[in-house]
């Protein structure tokens, strides 16, 4: 079984598929193109943000039910927040 990436919104599957040397993946894309350049600028985003490890993030949901992560710094504040929806 292969993992993949699902968006129903935009009716999107990633399916990444292992190659025959460790680490490589083949990323098949069924629908449209902009799931994948999503992954590509988050990815891009985590590499920026030096790497984190995943206990470096926070979800916040307010009483409205509005839903930020949070990527703490290392002194202790908010290095980046992104807005889900």
């Amino acid at each position: 079984m292969c993992p993949c990436l699902i968006d129903t919104a935009s009716d999107t599957m990633l399916v990444f598929r292992p190659r025959a040397r460790q680490g490589e993946w083949i990323v098949e894309i069924k629908g449209q193109e902009q799931l994948w350049k999503r992954v590509v600028q988050a990815y891009r985003g985590w590499v920026d943000a030096g790497r984190a490890d995943i206990d470096a993030y926070l979800l916040e949901i307010d009483a409205l039910g509005k839903q930020r992560v949070i990527l703490a710094s290392k002194d202790g504040g908010h290095d980046r927040t992104w807005t889900l929806r």
